[in-house]
This record gives C-alpha cells, structure tokens and sequence, in this order.
C-alpha cells in the first residue's frame, strides 16, 4: 500500500519526537537513533524531517521520479557523495556513545578486578553509532571500515587516553573513504503496525541507552561524593 504524505505529516506533527513518521515510512534505524538522542537532539531532527518528508515519502513509495532520479546520481556517482549534514550527525551521535560508554566504567574496582580496560570498547560504540547513520535511506556500509576507522587512534591514546574521543571523527572519515557505497534496493516493506512492534525492540536498546546514561550519572555522583562535595 502506498504511503500517504498527511499520515506521514499527521505522525511527524504528533509523535515526530518518538520517531512514529519513520517508521511509517520505513526508516527504523533512523527512528532508534531518535529514541536514542532524546527525540532527535531534542526536536532538532523531527523539524529538519518537516523540510524533507517529502522526499522521504517518494522513497518509501518507489516513486518514478524520484526513482529516475536517484539513477541518474548513481551512474554519476559511483559512490554517494558527502552529506555534511549526516557526517555531523555521525559524529555527535558517535562520541556522544562513545563517552557515556567510557564514562559509564567505574574507575575503582569491583571485587578486586579494575574495569579499566573496559574503556576501550569505547570506539566500538563509537563505530556502531556511525554505522547507523550511514546506513539509513538508499545509503549503505560496512560496519567492518568503521570499526577500523574508531581504533585506528589508539595509539594516539598511548600518552593521552582522552585523544579516544576522536575514535568518532576517525570512524566516520574510514566510513566515507571506504565504507560506503549506494543501496540499491528498495527498502523492505512492512506493516506500519508490525513497525509498531519493533518500538519494543526500540524501548528495550533505549532502556539500555539510558542505563549507561544513569551508570554515568552514579559514577560522576560517586566521584564528587568522594571528593567531599556536597550532594543534593
């Protein structure tokens, strides 16, 4: 069945922050990554959807136009060219993961075993959330490239263990040179109520986003309390 853009404006206007308008459309990564930014970096996304939710409708639908068109690009472009725009977004959402996973580590130890090194699977989330990213509409890549693009700065944190932040950065750049290429499928067709389940998958990775989130709040809580600051 085709897809009504007023039923896709209807779901952006009334649940844009839950992401209900993609996946509708059939954008389910890019409504988890909404569940796991707040709503889109707190409104910010679902008010740049507004702009391009036609565009998006065309794509769900196989539009013939729009379907011309993106052949046109593709033997143009051997490759999608740079969207600025979304290697931003791979990069805010990728050290943002990044960080709340390092910083989510307890630096004391538990039960006598330092969770330190733990810190290092930072980068992987790192590379998860730019995998992400990239893969959403008619663009795909290899998870494989950024994962070698966000470890590519370790030896960077040999003297400096903060220089892991850029594991984002790095990831994103590998992605770009190597790691992406056109999808030239259609996306999969679903129910927009079977989509609805997949909201349950979606609470469930946002209940984990949020558990690193609130093991980072009680570190930092931890920390300042044995610094002997006041907690209220």
């Amino acid at each position: 069945m085709a897809k009504s853009i007023i039923i896709a404006y209807i779901l952006l206007i009334f649940g844009g922050f839950a992401g209900l308008h993609l996946l509708y459309l059939r954008r389910d990564k890019q409504a988890f990554l909404y569940w796991c930014t707040f709503g889109g970096y707190f409104g910010l996304a679902p008010l740049r959807d507004f702009f391009r939710l036609s565009s998006y409708v065309k794509e769900a639908n196989n539009d013939s136009q729009y379907v011309a068109d993106l052949a046109q690009q593709m033997r143009k472009n051997k490759k999608p060219p740079l969207n600025v725009t979304r290697f931003v977004a791979k990069i805010l959402i990728g050290n943002a993961w990044c960080y709340l996973f390092i910083a989510a580590v307890p630096d004391e130890k538990i039960y006598g075993f330092s969770l330190h090194y733990l810190k290092y699977l930072g980068p992987f989330a790192s590379a998860l959330a730019v995998w992400l990213v990239g893969n959403i509409g008619r663009v795909k890549g290899s998870f494989k490239w950024c994962l070698y693009g966000a470890y590519s700065i370790l030896p960077l944190t040999i003297n400096n263990f903060h220089a892991i932040n850029w594991s984002c950065v790095a990831s994103a750049a590998f992605y770009e040179w190597k790691g992406k290429e056109w999808r030239r499928t259609p996306l999969p067709k679903h129910d927009f109520f079977a989509a609805l389940g997949f909201m349950n998958v979606e609470q469930h990775s946002n209940n984990i986003h949020l558990a690193v989130v609130n093991s980072w709040l009680w570190v930092c809580g931890n920390e300042t309390d044995q610094l002997g600051w006041a907690m209220y």
